[in-house]
């Protein structure tokens, strides 16, 4: 899924993008997990490293959650993903301080 249009619904709303899959892309094979595995996935569980993003063979900012969802985040820096994942993932309590007990700077 492209959620980089899901923004734009955001905007035209006038709310906070408070989802961590907001302006990024997720390939459909990743999104299909993430939708029939959301309950048994752990956010706190995530890698975050540069990667080969398929559609324009450039490296881009990519968080694997839990080794079973992509989320390459094509608008930002690899730090700058971390943060905007982490902070939206806190919104809806995906983490949690007792589940992330690691500082966001030492996340991989």
């Amino acid at each position: 899924g492209n959620t980089c249009s899901a923004a734009y619904a955001y905007k035209y709303l006038k709310k906070q993008y408070d989802s961590p899959f907001i302006w990024n892309s997720i390939y459909a094979e990743d999104f299909y997990n993430l939708i029939t595995n959301f309950t048994d996935i752990d956010f706190s569980n995530i890698k975050c490293e540069m990667k080969l993003f398929p559609r324009d063979s450039k490296d881009r900012a990519c968080i694997t959650i839990d080794d079973v969802v992509d989320v390459f985040y094509i608008h930002h820096t690899l730090d700058k993903a971390k943060e905007k994942y982490v902070k939206r993932a806190r919104m809806h309590n995906h983490l949690t301080e007792e589940k992330m007990l690691l500082p966001l700077a030492t996340v991989s």
